[in-house]
């Protein structure tokens, strides 16, 4: 990188601007000596320079994490096209007990869904049957198509049991 391209990195990194590949492996070799001597730069402006270096790389190792390869961008990306990328290729899942499509037996998943659970309650008595609120539905439906219905049923099961407090056995859809 030639000096006026470090300067922009440097300048992106004070004004916590997202850097590029290259900014970012070019301020991976700077130390907080070297900002301070060499690019006029008091403590505090290196040690931002230095906490944002820090972001970025965390930012980037998410990144790539996530997306390990680039995702192809196009301004002619139809709703299906993206849909069909964002869930990985999967059809909609239909719950085992309707044909509404994404786990709903009718109306899309834009209502509340009843749902029977077994309580590990010690005899307590709490009501088997709950409504589900419609953003636990969205969200079972989002988990069920990229992650599997499994993973959907765990993670509505923990947020039973976070709710009320007690143990979820195990529930289903009414």
């Amino acid at each position: 990188m030639a000096k006026a391209d470090l300067e922009m990195a440097l300048v992106k990194a004070q004004g916590r601007s997202p850097l590029t590949s290259e900014e970012m492996l070019e301020l991976l070799g700077i130390d907080i000596g070297t900002l301070i001597t060499e690019h006029d730069m008091d403590l505090y402006q290196a040690e931002e320079v230095m906490m944002w270096r820090k972001h970025e790389a965390l930012r980037w190792t998410a990144q790539l994490t996530s997306f390990p390869e680039p995702i192809q961008e196009s301004k002619k990306l139809s709703i299906g096209a993206l849909n069909k990328m964002i869930l990985g290729g999967k059809k909609v899942i239909k719950e085992s007990t309707g044909a509404g499509g994404l786990g709903i037996q009718a109306g899309g998943d834009s209502g509340p869904r009843m749902i029977v659970v077994d309580w590990d309650d010690d005899g307590a008595g709490i009501d088997p049957l709950v409504e589900l609120h419609p953003d636990a539905v969205h969200d079972w439906n989002l988990i069920a198509a990229t992650e599997g219905e499994d993973e959907a049923n765990y993670a509505v099961a923990e947020m039973l049991s976070d709710e009320m407090g007690w143990l979820v056995n195990g529930w289903e859809w009414q």
